[in-house]
């Protein structure tokens, strides 16, 4: 069954069939001929080249039969290329898709990661401003960030800002307008981290698949292809990180705010290192993004 199941498509050729019936034709005209049933040839093929046309004739209905297997093959060769073409570009598509909503997200937290930045240093809280200064002190330029981090604190603790309660008051006003900033952000940062809908996952089950057909291509670039869909799942990988770098920098932040949280410059510490960390991680990626995507929307087969 399973070898009727694989010719049978063949025979949709109209060549294969006409070769069969020559065949049929002149090996049917040669055995009556042998047995004598046929006695006499007609005047038309009493010639030599007409006898041996019919002693060999069925060799012509072999040479068209192949002719039509051949063509046949050519042809179902090509519409299994295009059906594995049209499958493969679907998953390309969707790939491009995953890359594609990957970026517009970084830009998101790109825009956020800024918006907290900014809420962070620019409050009428005389402590915060100490704790996130917007400049460095030229004198602190070349410092490690744990001693700019702990001189920021050591100032702020010889202000005695800390002991007044109008600049307490003025700590907390400022915190509960940075929680109306962070919670969009931290939400937003849960839906990406666990999209609904989305698929996040970079296909290459239909390409492992249909890899014999498609390596049968003109022109077609193997290791380029495959570079690419190496890249694509680098970059969900990235991507995946880079969340996470931008959780920890989010829920840290969020920690400083709570009311309780004691001020001291191990958590600002924690917060400006998290903070350059995921924005780092976010340019990273970003830039990558920008500088492949070209070269990956090409992946698409013609």
């Amino acid at each position: 069954m399973l070898i009727l199941s694989s010719i049978r498509p063949y025979f949709t050729d109209p060549l294969i069939w006409i070769g069969v019936v020559l065949i049929l034709i002149f090996l049917l005209i040669k055995y009556l001929l042998n047995k004598n049933v046929i006695t006499q040839l007609p005047d038309w093929l009493a010639s030599e080249a007409s006898k041996k046309l019919i002693k060999h004739g069925y060799l012509l209905g072999i040479l068209v039969t192949i002719l039509g297997f051949g063509l046949q093959h050519h042809e179902l060769n090509k519409a299994e290329q295009n059906l594995t073409k049209n499958l493969i570009n679907t998953e390309v598509k969707n790939n491009l898709a995953t890359i594609q909503y990957i970026s517009k997200n970084i830009q998101i937290l790109l825009d956020s990661h800024q918006i907290l930045y900014e809420a962070l240093r620019h409050t009428d809280s005389k402590i915060m401003q100490y704790l996130f200064p917007t400049t460095v002190q030229d004198s602190d330029k070349n410092k490690q960030l744990s001693q700019r981090v702990e001189v920021a604190f050591n100032a702020l603790k010889e202000s005695n800002l800390l002991k007044k309660t109008a600049a307490m008051n003025a700590l907390n006003s400022s915190k509960k307008r940075i929680n109306v900033i962070i919670h969009p952000i931290h939400e937003s940062l849960n839906v990406m981290r666990n999209p609904a809908g989305q698929n996040m996952v970079i296909e290459t089950e239909l390409w492992q698949t249909h890899q014999d057909v498609i390596t049968q291509l003109d022109g077609f670039d193997l290791a380029k292809y495959e570079q690419n869909l190496t890249l694509m799942q680098s970059l969900k990988n990235e991507y995946e990180q880079t969340l996470e770098d931008n959780a920890d920098y989010v829920d840290e932040v969020m920690n400083f705010l709570e009311p309780s949280t004691f001020i001291g410059n191990g958590p600002v510490f924690e917060i400006i290192t998290k903070e350059k960390k995921s924005l780092d991680s976010l340019i990273t990626l970003n830039n990558k993004i920008k500088a492949v995507l070209p070269e990956l929307q090409r992946m698409h087969l013609d």
